[in-house]
């Protein structure tokens, strides 16, 4: 796709366990709305707060979350969950950059990919399989990203598969 370019994909198996105003398509960067009633919005907030607080203990800026993105991300957790497949890339080849395409204001994207049993504190134990990876690090420590999505589904045997997208202009 023309001006828009993917500049890192990150995956990590684990089986085993600044303040804008909430304006409806607008971003926030002190926590996600509940525009969505997945059952796991609480997760997808307290991903994306994890992952600022490790921002800010690095000096880098906090994402702001973006309602569009956690659409997207959502959207492919659910699929990888109910298709049984773990990619960047769907079973149609098409990765986050085909996925994002109607999302507004980005020319950068990047994603990270989990996926994991149940696990009891899933924020921080997702934080923590990222930050043990360093292509997932780089990604989620990369100070040009501006914003965010994190989508959380569960397949029919109980395993969690989380996407996060991130962007710049």
């Amino acid at each position: 796709m023309p001006g828009k370019t993917i500049v890192s994909i990150a995956v990590f198996l684990a089986l085993a366990g600044a303040c804008l105003t909430d304006v409806p398509g607008q971003e926030s960067a002190v926590r996600p709305r509940k525009v969505s009633s997945s059952p796991f919005a609480e997760s997808e907030n307290q991903i994306f707060r994890v992952v600022n607080q490790e921002r800010g203990r690095h000096h880098f800026a906090g994402l702001s979350w973006n309602d569009e993105l956690a659409a997207v991300a959502r959207a492919y957790s659910e699929r990888m969950a109910r298709d049984g497949f773990f990619d960047h890339y769907d079973p149609e080849g098409r990765t986050a950059i085909d996925r994002a395409e109607k999302v507004r204001g980005w020319r950068f994207i990047g994603e990270n990919l989990f996926v994991t049993e149940s696990v009891p504190g899933l924020a921080s134990f997702v934080l923590r399989g990222w930050l043990g990876s360093e292509t997932h690090r780089t990604n989620l420590l990369d100070p040009q990203w501006t914003s965010t999505g994190v989508g959380v589904a569960e397949d029919g045997n109980g395993d969690i598969y989380i996407t996060q997208l991130f962007t710049r202009k």
